[in-house]
């Protein structure tokens, strides 16, 4: 019976599909658990009616009985240690889950997404933390608890370079050039991780201010400007504004004081082609999957903090979810600097 109880463990929960995506060193270490466990149930038993051996066969019953219920209970200590590993390594994924705070699950493509966020962690892995410095607090800007943040701010910048660069190649129709879109892809699995990683990181960062004597709400740590965060909440939504509104590299001015000087950069086409905009809508596109990780940026920032707790409305203004109902626009506000 005890046999039968172990393997129903092993069989139909401890190797369940939901754990699945374990490593193969972890599901081992659960089996062996289970065996050493029932080698313990029969040893022990065994070892019980060696003892009472003389009081007879119900003695001997009793005792395998007894051994079996005590070392069933070290079973399941182990097990359910074995089980815990397993958890906290599905759940881990190499961010640091101890640190952050993740309030609802992944959909499918953000798992992808971050999980192409690790790999390139792993690809760089001498990569340096990006040391953020905002305009108001240069010198002592507060930095991120968790660290691959840093890290992989510096991957982000390294993409959003390249994928300036590769829109300067294309600037016939650069959307519809497998090189530009590769790299929007790359570009929005990055910034989408970095800007769920920030809102995770929100309850031990506000925690350590807490430690300091300055007190914040998630909204004030979100929006204050002498942070990390005001840059990297906005790295996934300006990454998707600029791929859904097919930004291209151009001419644009910019005033200072009377004077209108001319330069090279990013900027809005004066039309999107309703055939490129499309491609956001329909099933099993690129396209759509950019527009899917957007969306669940924006429903995941207000598991964190509601609308009338934002300080600043173009943390709002930004992160309005995109549906077909609705106007896109790609350029909501201007960007805090």
């Amino acid at each position: 019976m005890v046999l039968d109880c172990l393997q129903g463990c092993v069989s139909s929960s401890c190797l369940s599909q939901e754990n699945s995506s374990l490593s193969a060193k972890s599901k081992w270490a659960l089996v062996a658990a289970v065996v050493g466990s029932v080698a313990g149930v029969v040893i022990m038993g065994l070892g019980g009616a060696s003892i009472l051996g003389g009081i007879g066969s119900a003695g001997f019953i009793g005792s395998l009985a007894g051994g079996g219920v005590l070392t069933l209970f070290s079973a399941g200590g182990i097990i359910a240690i074995a089980i815990a590993s397993y958890k906290k390594e599905k759940t881990g994924g190499g961010f640091g889950a101890d640190i952050g705070e993740q309030r609802a699950a992944y959909p499918n493509v953000g798992e992808d997404a971050l999980s192409f966020a690790r790999e390139k962690l792993a690809e760089n892995s001498n990569v340096k933390k990006h040391p953020f410095s905002s305009r108001f607090r240069p010198s002592n800007t507060y930095q991120p608890e968790n660290k691959a943040i840093g890290q992989l701010t510096t991957v982000f910048y390294a993409c959003w370079n390249t994928f300036e660069s590769v829109l300067k190649e294309n600037q016939g129709d650069p959307w519809s050039q497998d090189a530009v879109v590769q790299v929007a892809d790359d570009l929005m699995k990055i910034s989408y991780a970095i800007s769920c990683l920030t809102l995770e990181d929100l309850p031990k960062f506000t925690d350590a201010l807490q430690d300091t004597g300055t007190h914040r709400t998630f909204g004030e740590a979100l929006t204050k400007q002498d942070s990390y965060q005001y840059r990297t909440y906005y790295f996934c939504t300006r990454a998707y504004h600029n791929i859904r509104g097919g930004f291209i590299w151009g001419t644009v001015s910019q005033k200072v004081l009377l004077v209108e000087p001319l330069r090279e950069a990013l900027c809005a086409p004066t039309n999107t082609s309703p055939a490129y905009a499309e491609l956001f809508y329909q099933n099993s596109t690129l396209q759509s999957q950019w527009r899917e990780l957007y969306n669940d940026y924006c429903d995941r920032v207000r598991l964190y903090v509601h609308d009338k707790d934002m300080p600043d409305d173009r943390h709002k203004g930004w992160t309005q979810k995109d549906t077909k109902a609705q106007l896109f626009d790609p350029s909501p506000t201007f960007l805090p600097t």
